[in-house]
């Protein structure tokens, strides 16, 4: 007996597919056996409905599904916005535009999953916005200040995207608190290669006329203006009530001085003044060195290497030790000047030195040009000597021995001149000192320059009448210079005195130069016969209660040297020679 085997299953399993054919249609087939079913999901630009209803999300589809895809069409975009800002002090406009854009379904593969897309099927370029419409959205944003619409028209000529401002308020100005400060004079930059002289501090001092302070800031505030006209209101900011006191003038909002002085501003009164006396206890680091155009009163010492210099009165109640004063007028130190300078009178006190010896230089080279005048005509005088040599060597001779004194007149002059007479300084240097004497070629060269120094000796003596005096107390190693009178309470040891007038030493004078129109001491020179010199005019005198051997006496042209201690004499001269009167005086 057969038997018959049972049948085997031969159905191949296929998934099912899905595709967007070229017209844009969903095509779908089914699956095989077990195969899957395909399934469609929405993508950009289209919308997909299966049997009637739009999907968000992937969906089974089968042949049985109606599949429709709607696409995407974008209508054209042309559009104009105006934006204000929240203040309203900025107008803007905003230009949009985009073209009309038809979209198709795009074609795909068969597949068991299909994202249906919208590709570009056709565009349309936007429409044109005109001139008007912009002034017209303007108008409606009740835009009413002045606009600038070229980069917009610009803007809206290429069809172009983009935010533009057009107008601008104007913004309200808050007025200032005014405020007041000091005008001080500008300090020079310091450089890496400077040396800081930590002596020069910030005491400053103003001269008539100059500006003093002012006063900064715009009090008023200025309204603003919206872009829509509507004004903005502004906050005035605070004033300053200024007192103006001693030495100062107002000038609109400028403080000037109308006296030299130093400026002080007083923030609790509320006072500018300027005060014409500088004083301090001392000068020291404290102080630093002082300039002033007024007068410095110091109720203590001047230390070593610091300057005072006043266009007015300088007054030291202590001592000077080691500084430097230089006084327009007066100067008086009540104690001591050791190893100091003391000047009053400026350029007044060096001229007047200057003549003590610029006058008997004059003299003598007057003198000296009048001898070889009077040497050329003597008969017996060999004029072929000079057709061959020049004058240089009669001159040089008579320098050497009858006017053997000049040089030391010439180097005076130098001494106490180069400050002042510069110029004439650097002539006779070339002419009239040491070597320079044998090159003289000609009495012409000579005689030029002797009228030179005589024309200088008138202006220097019609330029001198201001006088400053001097009052010290003891003096030691120091330089005392006064356009008018000396005093020396004390006594001078080793140092050099010069005034413009007369010289009073009520102690002893010892060592150093005095030189002025007349000195009266108490002793002049030392036993020890240290090298100490009187200088006067040619109408001067000098005198003292005792006078030493070995000083030096100089009256004009005439020169003499003590030789022995004399006792209550004064010295002067008469028709050229030295005459020594004794007696009380």
């Amino acid at each position: 007996m057969s038997s018959k085997e049972p049948e085997k299953d031969v159905t191949i399993n296929v998934d099912g597919q899905v595709w967007i054919d070229q017209t844009g249609l969903v095509r779908v087939q089914n699956p095989n056996g077990v195969g899957r079913y395909p399934v469609v999901s929405p993508g950009q630009h289209v919308t997909v409905y299966v049997d009637g209803e739009e999907i968000r999300e992937p969906v089974v589809v089968s042949e049985e599904s109606k599949v429709r895809i709607v696409p995407e069409e974008v209508p054209a975009l042309s559009e104009i916005e105006v934006i204000l800002s929240s203040d309203e002090l900025v107008a803007e406009v905003v230009t949009r535009f985009g073209p009309k854009t038809e979209y198709k379904a795009a074609p795909t593969e068969p597949a068991v999953q299909v994202v249906v897309e919208g590709e570009i099927d056709r565009e349309v370029p936007p429409g044109d916005i005109s001139e008007g419409e912009v002034v017209q959205a303007l108008q409606r944003a009740g835009v009413t200040a002045e606009t600038n619409l070229q980069e917009v028209l610009l803007a809206l000529q290429e069809k172009r995207c983009g935010r533009f401002v057009v107008a601008r308020g104007q913004a309200a100005l808050n007025g200032e608190d005014e405020i007041f400060r000091l005008v001080e004079p500008k300090q020079r930059e310091v450089g890496e290669q400077d040396l800081v002289n930590y002596r020069e501090k910030s005491v400053y001092g103003v001269e008539i006329g100059r500006l003093v302070a002012i006063r900064a800031g715009d009090v008023r505030g200025k309204p603003g203006l919206t872009v829509r006209g509507k004004v903005i209101s502004a906050k005035d900011g605070k004033g300053l009530a200024i007192k103006v006191g001693h030495g100062v003038a107002v000038k609109g909002r400028q403080y000037v001085a109308t006296t030299s002085g130093r400026p002080r501003w007083d923030p609790v009164r509320r006072v500018l003044e300027v005060l014409p006396v500088f004083e301090c206890k001392s000068v020291d680091l404290t102080t630093g060195n002082i300039h002033f155009p007024g007068d410095v009163s110091i109720k203590g010492d001047v230390q070593e290497g610091f300057i005072v210099e006043a266009t007015g009165t300088i007054t030291v109640d202590g001592s000077v030790y080691g500084g430097h004063l230089m006084a327009g007028s007066h100067i008086i130190v009540s104690k001591n000047v050791i190893g100091g300078t003391v000047e009053a009178g400026g350029i007044q006190a060096s001229l007047k030195s200057v003549l003590l010896y610029l006058s008997p230089l004059v003299k003598r080279m007057q003198d000296c040009l009048q001898a070889i005048e009077q040497l050329k005509r003597n008969p017996a005088f060999r004029f072929k000597d000079l057709a061959q040599t020049g004058d240089g060597p009669l001159f040089a001779l008579l320098m050497e021995n009858k006017y053997r004194d000049v040089p030391g007149y010439v180097e005076k002059v130098i001494q106490v001149g180069t400050e002042v007479i510069p110029e004439l300084v650097k002539e006779l240097k070339e002419m009239l000192l040491g070597p320079s004497i044998t090159k003289v070629n000609s009495l012409d060269e000579v005689a030029a320059l002797v009228d030179e120094m005589a024309r200088k000796e008138q202006d220097i003596q019609e330029s001198v009448a201001r006088t400053a005096e001097v009052t010290v107390g003891n003096v030691q190693n120091s330089q005392i210079v006064g356009s008018g009178s000396v005093t020396v309470n004390g006594s001078a040891i080793n140092s050099e005195v010069r005034s413009g007038s007369n010289i009073s030493v009520r102690g002893v004078f010892r060592g150093g130069t005095a030189s002025g129109f007349s000195i009266i001491c108490g002793e002049l020179g030392s036993p020890g016969d240290v090298e100490t010199e009187a200088v006067v005019g040619e109408k001067g005198t000098i005198s003292a209660k005792v006078l030493h051997s070995g000083v030096i006496l100089r009256l004009g042209t005439v020169i003499s040297k003590t030789v022995k201690l004399e006792l209550q004499v004064k010295c002067r001269t008469e028709d050229g020679r030295l005459v020594v009167e004794r007696g009380r005086f």
